[in-house]
């Protein structure tokens, strides 16, 4: 599976502080576990996963980072609509 990030997700990946590794590992875990939603408003699929960030962000500390990815099928491949991230805290890292 190739996983194809255009120019739009690049974008708000950078805006948003979500690494194109984050992107990836994210997509790949909800394909290979079947873990991904269907967005219901535009037809696309939703994945979502929580990384240890530990960080700082617009200045204040974070202990963790959502990353929340909505992409399409190509066939085999994956095409990455756009990214978000919230910052925050979660019990669970998974």
């Amino acid at each position: 599976m190739n996983i194809r990030i255009g120019a739009h997700a690049r974008r708000q990946a950078r805006i948003r502080g979500v690494s194109i590794d984050e992107i990836e590992e994210t997509v790949r875990e909800a394909v290979q576990r079947k873990t991904y939603t269907l967005n219901r408003h535009h037809g696309r699929l939703d994945a979502k996963k929580v990384f240890d960030f530990g960080g700082e962000w617009r200045g204040e500390r974070r202990e963790r980072k959502l990353v929340w990815v909505v992409f399409v099928f190509d066939g085999d491949d994956v095409d990455v609509v756009t990214v978000i991230a919230r910052y925050g805290r979660w019990d669970d890292a998974n």
